[in-house]
C-alpha cells in the first residue's frame, strides 16, 4: 500500500557492504496489507520493499504485529554507479515526499569504500572457471567467467610460489565452455609464463 496515514513511520537501520538495507515500516491506522517502502538514488527510483518481515522486539514496543520489518538488496549496477556524494532515500510513499528517520542517507567516503569492498567480495564470489592446463614451453591455459555479468571481461592473476607472476583476460572463444551453456563462449585464456 501507498502510505497515505500520518501515522506511518518507519527507519532505515543499516546499509551492509554488499547492498543490503535493512530497516522497518509500520503503519497503525493500515496494518494490513504491509506497508510500502520506496528507495531512491539521486532522486531516481530504485524499487519498493514490503515491510513484513519478523522483527521479534516491535510488539513489545506497541508497534504492531512484529512483521514490520524490510530488506532491500540494491541492484548491481546501482552499486557500480553510487559515489561519494550521492544520496540514498527510503518513504513511505512513491513520490518521496515521506522520509523514513536516517534517511536520506549521504554517501561518504567511508561507506563508499565498505561497498567497493562488499563488490568485490560478491564479484569473486560468483565469479567461475578453470585452470584446465600446462603445456611445456607454452604455459597455461583455461577460463574463467562471471555469470552475471556475461560480457565483461575476466581479468585472471597467475600467482606462484613467491607470488604474483602476471596476468591476463579471459577473452578467447572457447566453443566447449559455449557449448556447456555459459554465454557466448569468449571466457578462454592462456598465458606463456615466460611472457606475463
Amino acid at each position: 500500500m501507498t502510505a497515505e496515514s500520518p501515522t506511518a513511520t518507519g527507519a532505515l537501520e543499516a546499509l551492509h557492504g554488499n547492498g543490503l538495507v535493512r530497516g522497518w515500516a509500520f503503519d497503525p491506522d493500515h496494518p494490513q496489507p504491509p506497508t510500502r517502502v520506496y528507495f531512491f538514488l539521486d532522486g531516481w527510483p530504485l524499487g519498493v520493499a514490503e515491510a513484513n518481515l519478523s522483527r521479534e522486539e516491535f510488539p513489545e514496543l506497541g508497534l504492531g504485529h512484529g512483521n514490520v520489518g524490510f530488506a532491500f538488496k540494491l541492484p548491481p549496477l546501482t552499486l557500480e554507479n553510487m559515489h561519494i556524494g550521492s544520496v540514498l532515500k527510503l518513504c513511505l510513499d512513491a513520490g518521496g515526499q515521506w522520509d523514513l528517520k536516517n534517511s536520506p542517507m549521504r554517501i561518504d567516503e567511508k561507506i563508499f569504500e565498505i561497498l567497493q569492498q562488499g563488490m568485490q567480495q560478491a564479484r569473486l564470489a560468483r565469479l567461475r572457471g578453470t585452470l584446465d592446463g600446462f603445456i611445456p614451453a607454452q604455459g597455461v591455459y583455461g577460463w574463467a567467467w562471471d555469470p552475471e555479468y556475461p560480457n565483461d571481461v575476466v581479468m585472471v592473476y597467475l600467482f606462484d610460489e613467491i607470488g604474483l607472476m602476471g596476468k591476463v583476460l579471459a577473452r578467447n572463444f572457447r566453443p566447449d565452455v559455449k557449448q556447456a551453456g555459459m554465454g557466448h563462449g569468449r571466457y578462454g585464456f592462456s598465458a606463456n609464463l615466460m611472457n606475463v
